[in-house]
């Protein structure tokens, strides 16, 4: 096997990106209903052997690419995924990884030159974008049928119904990526620097996080290693989203969801834009970046220079009491060298009415829904094949090594959580059902809010100058979707039924 870490020159990369500008696009995106959960028990015997329904591949070699692994640990357990793959099967697995800044765009261009992988790791949102275009197939059919490393029962029935119904394109019913994990981020605290300071517990409210940082600060604790020096230490838009999700439930979204699906998809966004019902530079969007800058009171000063790997570094040393990290990052901060203190986690506070007389009273999980999925590339040589090696990774042999080496929170119905990973279960939390600040959202409107808040948060700005620039943005935004999508006020922005 063999693993490619690949880089890119900047003349190739302009070169092959004129060549997407000048292929046909299309965007469509939608959201998820949640169903009730049907439980389905497994036993790793399920895994050893296929059942008879293996179909006749036409190709001895697959392609797969997936995020760089951030760990050696994930990246050993993966070559051993794949050399087993490969020793039971007879298929050789050629597997590219790439940055996580870097992935969708090498992604773009692989597929605009007819290069791309067979089997490829991609977002839920980026799936139903991708399906769109052709780049990839609908996998409705496989689901149907059994996953052979999993027999007795459909392919859909063994992956939780909850998960897998948000990987649904609505608009058309399609799925094209199956969703392989599920992520949760949590506030990390050192509970040995709490009792110094003799605080009592973990906050559940805005007002108590508040309160227990003022609290740390007095005791002459920095609260918070905040890392926000780019879009992709993603500690603002986790928080940004947090506060979207608590403070815009009722005025936006529950306004905006015009096709009652519980979720706010670009189309609808477009159309709440054009209703008046978005708009950064009024409340209670407008109040997310000043609670931000309320909070940023107690983070370490050199948040706009602190990458995320640092935030853990610092907080490993304890120098601060607290900062922001997602489930996968649970198995390595276990690990982290003179680790020596006790820690927990626990879920951003929900904001009461108190603090903002627009707050829902209810935090927002960061991660607990559909993310990652595996896609099949329209142009593999053999479907079957690509399928069967999804499928090899939708095994519970394969979920079970995950989640015991790397603390991965499976989709599969019946794969136990690992008691490392209890703090991350999801309680009394919604699901975030808008999302302005992400890359799969807009890159660039995503990195002028991550870029603009910086001079917000120290200062260099007004929050009416932040607000502003951000609804600007966020307008270009607009019109480049309502163009990409020929979406329109008569045809409902492409939710009118043809």
């Amino acid at each position: 096997m063999k693993k490619l870490f690949l880089k890119m020159s900047l003349v190739i990369l302009c070169l092959l990106m004129l060549v997407v500008t000048m292929a046909a696009c299309g965007g469509n995106e939608s959201k998820d209903n949640a169903q009730t959960e049907k439980g389905v028990s497994q036993t790793e015997s399920d895994t050893e052997e296929k059942s008879e329904t293996t179909k006749v591949r036409t190709i001895n070699k697959l392609v797969f690419s997936s995020l760089g692994s951030e760990e050696e640990l994930e990246e050993k357990l993966w070559n051993e995924i794949i050399q087993n793959y490969m020793q039971k099967t007879g298929m050789d697995i050629e597997w590219i990884q790439m940055p996580f800044d870097q992935y969708r765009t090498w992604q773009t261009v692989q597929f605009a030159a007819n290069s791309a992988p067979d089997v490829q790791f991609t977002q839920v949102n980026n799936s139903w974008d991708d399906y769109y275009k052709g780049n990839i197939i609908a996998l409705n059919d496989f689901l149907e049928k059994e996953n052979p490393y999993l027999p007795g029962k459909p392919w859909k029935e063994t992956i939780s119904q909850t998960i897998l119904r948000q990987a649904y394109d609505d608009s058309n019913g399609i799925i094209s990526g199956i969703p392989y994990n599920v992520v949760v981020v949590r506030m990390f605290y050192n509970k040995d620097l709490f009792d110094k300071a003799g605080i009592k517990g973990v906050p559940k409210t805005w007002s108590e996080f508040m309160e227990v940082q003022q609290t740390l600060q007095s005791a002459g604790i920095i609260p918070v290693a905040f890392a926000h020096s780019k879009l992709t230490d993603v500690h603002h838009l986790w928080i940004a989203n947090s506060l979207t999700g608590q403070l815009c439930h009722d005025a936006i979204i529950k306004k905006a969801d015009y096709d009652a699906s519980g979720m706010v998809s670009k189309n609808e966004m477009a159309k709440a834009t054009d209703n008046g019902l978005i708009n950064f530079t009024k409340e209670p969007l407008k109040d997310v970046f000043t609670m931000i800058k309320d909070w940023s009171q107690y983070w370490s000063p050199d948040f706009n220079s602190m990458d995320r790997d640092t935030a853990i570094q610092m907080w490993a040393r304890q120098e601060v009491a607290m900062t922001l990290a997602g489930s996968w990052r649970q198995k390595s901060i276990e690990e982290l060298e003179g680790l020596n203190f006790k820690y927990g986690v626990f879920p951003i506070p929900a904001v009461m009415k108190d603090t903002n007389p627009n707050a829902r009273e209810q935090s927002i999980v960061l991660g607990g829904r559909a993310v990652d999925t595996y896609c099949l590339n329209a142009k593999t040589e053999d479907v079957n094949a690509s399928v069967d090696f999804i499928q090899y990774l939708m095994s519970a042999e394969v979920h079970k090594k995950f989640a015991e080496n790397i603390y991965q929170i499976s989709t599969l119905v019946g794969t136990e959580m690992p008691d490392k990973l209890q703090g991350f279960a999801v309680e009394n939390e919604d699901i975030l059902r808008i999302n302005f600040f992400a890359n799969n959202t807009d890159k660039e409107l995503a990195d002028f809010i991550a870029r603009s808040s910086q001079l917000y948060y120290v200062g260099d700005i007004t929050l009416d100058e932040l607000t502003r620039e951000i609804q600007d943005k966020y307008e270009e935004f607009v019109v480049r979707i309502k163009e990409l999508g020929g979406w329109t006020k008569e045809n409902d922005y492409g939710m009118k039924k043809q």
